[in-house]
């Protein structure tokens, strides 16, 4: 990936590596009931998007916030984000 490009990530776990940037435009979640959020690894922010077992498809939360290798997203319900890479 380069500076410019659109990221597309199917992964709940993603870190991205050091020095890199990602602004986040869009998250996907589950359909299940729970909360994702951003992570130090330690710390955790959470409930920025809640899932509702009421909902029968994938749905999203947009979103403007930048990931980091330190600051990444996690969550019960996360299934993956679109952003932009910015560094």
């Amino acid at each position: 990936m380069a500076v410019g490009d659109i990221v597309n990530i199917n992964n709940p776990a993603y870190q991205p590596a050091v020095g890199v940037e990602i602004i986040v435009l869009i998250v996907f979640r589950g359909n299940s009931v729970g909360s994702h959020g951003l992570t130090d690894g330690v710390s955790t922010i959470t409930n920025y998007g809640s899932g509702d077992s009421a909902n029968t498809s994938l749905t999203k939360t947009a979103l403007k916030f930048g990931l980091t290798n330190t600051w990444y997203l996690n969550g019960t319900i996360l299934q993956g984000f679109s952003g932009i890479q910015i560094k």
